[in-house]
This record gives C-alpha cells, sequence and structure tokens, in this order.
C-alpha cells in the first residue's frame, strides 16, 4: 500500500485540469473571426474647427518711415522714406549726383540708376534689404521691403570714398559706367 495517502488522488486531479486547459485551448482557437482577437479600433473622430472659428491671422504690419513718402526731405541725404513705385531723389549738388531715380518693383527688389558725371553713372537692383554706398558720399540702407513697398534710410556718409558699394540679402547687381 502506498505510503502517500494523496498519490492517487492527485493524478485524476492532474488528469481533470490537463483536460480542462485542452478544452480552454481548443475553443480558443476555433476558427470563427471572434478567435482572430479584438480588431483594431477606428481612431477617433477628429474634430473639424470652420474657417471662421479660427483667429484670424494679423494682417501684416504697415510699412512706416520716419518722412513718409516726402522725398524732398532726402536733400540733404539724410532722411527714412516710404518707397512705392518709381521716384526721383533730389539730393543736394554737393554730392556730385544729377540724377538719382529709386523704383520698387514686386515682391522685394529695389532698382536705382544714379548719374554722376564726376565718378560714373551706377545702376542695379538690391533684392531684399541691403545697401547701395555711393563713393561719392551718399548710403541708401533698404531697411524694410515687401510686395507693399520699401523703407529706405538715406546717410551721408560714403563706406568707401575710393569705390561704390552695395548688398542685397536675396541679390544684387552693381554695375558703374
Amino acid at each position: 500500500m502506498p505510503t502517500d495517502a494523496t498519490a492517487p488522488f492527485h493524478a485524476p486531479a492532474r488528469y481533470a485540469l490537463s483536460l480542462l486547459a485542452a478544452a480552454l485551448l481548443l475553443s480558443s482557437c476555433s476558427g470563427s473571426d471572434d478567435a482572430a482577437g479584438p480588431k483594431p479600433s477606428d481612431p477617433p473622430e477628429r474634430s473639424r474647427t470652420s474657417a471662421s472659428s479660427l483667429p484670424a491671422k494679423p494682417s501684416p504690419t504697415p510699412l512706416q518711415a520716419a518722412d513718409g513718402s516726402d522725398v524732398k526731405a532726402c536733400r540733404n541725404a539724410d532722411c527714412e522714406i516710404l518707397l512705392r513705385g518709381t521716384v526721383e531723389i533730389p539730393v543736394r549738388p554737393s554730392f556730385g549726383v544729377v540724377g538719382f531715380t529709386l523704383s520698387h518693383e514686386e515682391p522685394n527688389t529695389v532698382t536705382f540708376d544714379v548719374q554722376r558725371p564726376e565718378y560714373g553713372n551706377a545702376s542695379g537692383y538690391i533684392a531684399g534689404t541691403g545697401f547701395l554706398s555711393l563713393a561719392n558720399g551718399v548710403t541708401v540702407t533698404v531697411e524694410e521691403i515687401d510686395s507693399r513697398g520699401a523703407v529706405l534710410r538715406f546717410e551721408p556718409k560714403a563706406k568707401d570714398r575710393k569705390n561704390d558699394r552695395a548688398a542685397g540679402s536675396e541679390g544684387l547687381s552693381l554695375i558703374n559706367g
């Protein structure tokens, strides 16, 4: 007789548990659609906001210049003007300039044509912000520019007394003739 009285009792219990586990395993492996497991749920519906409920884009800040569009303020080459279209800048004859024409061209270009009997003419363009410094003592800086116009600052000085200098953040042409 076995010394362990529980040994014969454990074998049938183990057998029953094995059968139960096998039955559960078989039921979970059946061929129904539910056996593949849960399907991923559809993504949550995104709320759509109408354009009218979005905050309006702020309008661009207005271009402002200390002397407005008054080109007469530039007679002494010491002014800040708003350039729209084409203008003739009436600088003093002591700067050696007999004609100084500037134009704003959309979206971001200032063209220039300067007639100087002593130094030769200069023409070209500045795209974006930048400057034109004429050897005869006038520097024009493009402070701001967009499709609406350009803010130009004039100063009665030259960056180089022997040569015209220029720069443009998005392009440049300087032709001396």
